[in-house]
């Protein structure tokens, strides 16, 4: 599953010209926080000279509107 997210979220930045930048998926530490987590907004934030958040809110957008059966839910933390 975390080879389909990868991919997801690559296709998800490369859509939204952002740089690409490795990405990292980890299993959160609270299973009440979901399956899979990643801090890229976070990484990318200095190159794009932007807040985390707006960047994680644009990738979440993006992804939400694929409606793929993979990602049920999706959120900011």
């Amino acid at each position: 599953m975390k080879d389909i997210v990868n991919k997801i979220l690559q296709n998800t930045l490369k859509h939204l010209d952002f740089p690409s930048d490795e990405i990292i998926l980890e299993s959160p530490r609270d299973i009440k926080h979901g399956d899979i987590a990643t801090n890229i907004a976070l990484r990318l934030s200095k190159s794009l000279n932007d807040n985390p958040r707006n960047i994680a809110k644009k990738i979440t957008e993006h992804i939400k509107l694929l409606n793929n059966s993979i990602i049920k839910d999706i959120s900011i933390a």
